[in-house]
């Protein structure tokens, strides 16, 4: 009796080992399989002995499901499978002022931010997605201002079209009568909170031109408008031309150039147009004298003359005029010219 008891078990215990056997190598076969033909996007790890895999994504795709699958029979006791799906962050949230190009919004796929006209954006131009599927901190657009201005000018004033210094603020400036600006009139905060020019203007004293000392004479008196200069000439000279000027409110001297002359030669002594250079002293006859005017001035009359046999220069009076005068001066000429 005992002896067929044994028979009996040891029966049941082949058929049960050839059972698990037969259960193994058909697990083994399903994670072969899938190792050999993984998902789209999936990483597979098997675990043979223990009858599992493990699921994994590449980059750029995130597990749907459970990480872990168990084989038993030849089959998924879990029959749904993880699947890997691409990491998308979605349309960011709006930024106020601010606009982007949507290119996409798959992982590591990066938005480009401008603010609109008027405000200037701080942080990062750049957010990226990330492999949480969120996107990167953003950007932000706030108003564009410039660096306030001290509203200050000695002899003259300031004065701003926005107190906030916002972008397309402008600045007035304004000098006191008697006074002309040096510089810009107005200074204007750019797009990009910078001013126009980095440098205020000033007022300066409204002067004329030196007016020139004649040869063998002497000058007195200051150039501010409204002021006068006197002349006079040496011990045997005589003085031709205006004895006393006055600095007239367009910066330009009333009467005529003064010299001094003694009779000694062939010709009169030529003075120096005021803003220009002479060249040549000496005036008998076939003498030549030649005039320059100095950088922003133009020649008005004879840049060469020469003396001739009876006493007269040839050519006409040279005379230096400011290049905007002359222009206006002689802007009917050029229009009749083009029309």
């Amino acid at each position: 009796m005992n002896h067929l008891c044994e028979i009996v078990l040891t029966f049941v215990a082949v058929l049960i080992f050839v059972s698990q056997g037969a259960e193994s190598a058909n697990c083994k076969k399903v994670l072969r399989n899938l190792l050999k033909r993984p998902p789209p996007s999936t990483i597979i790890e098997i675990n043979l002995y223990r009858r599992m895999a493990r699921y994994s994504c590449q980059e750029g795709f995130k597990l749907v499901g459970k990480e872990y699958r168990t084989c038993k029979n030849g089959r998924w006791i879990n029959k749904e499978e993880p699947k890997c799906l691409e990491i998308q962050c979605g349309r960011p949230e709006a930024i106020p002022h601010a606009t982007f190009v949507e290119m996409s919004s798959s992982y590591k796929k990066v938005l480009t931010y401008n603010c609109e006209k008027g405000y200037t954006l701080t942080g990062s131009k750049r957010r990226r997605c990330r492999k949480n599927g969120k996107w990167s901190k953003g950007p932000k657009c706030v108003v564009t201002t410039c660096e306030p201005k001290q509203l200050v000018i000695t002899n003259g004033n300031v004065s701003i079209t926005d107190d906030q210094y916002r972008a397309g603020a402008t600045l007035v400036f304004e000098c006191n009568e008697g006074y002309e600006i040096h510089g810009p009139e107005t200074i204007t905060c750019l797009d990009r909170g910078m001013w126009s020019a980095r440098r205020f203007p000033y007022c300066i004293e409204k002067r004329c031109p030196d007016p020139g000392r004649p040869e063998n004479g002497d000058r007195f008196g200051s150039f501010a408008i409204g002021n006068r200069v006197r002349f006079s000439c040496h011990f045997g000279f005589e003085l031709h031309g205006s004895r006393e000027r006055i600095c007239l409110e367009n910066k330009e001297w009333s009467g005529s150039l003064t010299t001094c002359q003694d009779g000694s030669t062939n010709c009169p002594v030529l003075g120096i147009p005021i803003n220009g250079r002479k060249y040549g002293s000496k005036y008998n006859y076939r003498d030549e004298v030649t005039f320059e005017c100095d950088d922003g001035y133009v020649l008005k009359g004879s840049a060469k003359r020469k003396c001739t046999k009876n006493g007269n220069w040839s050519g006409t009076e040279a005379l230096c005029k400011g290049r905007q005068n002359y222009l206006g001066c002689n802007q009917s000429v050029f229009n009749g010219a083009t029309l």
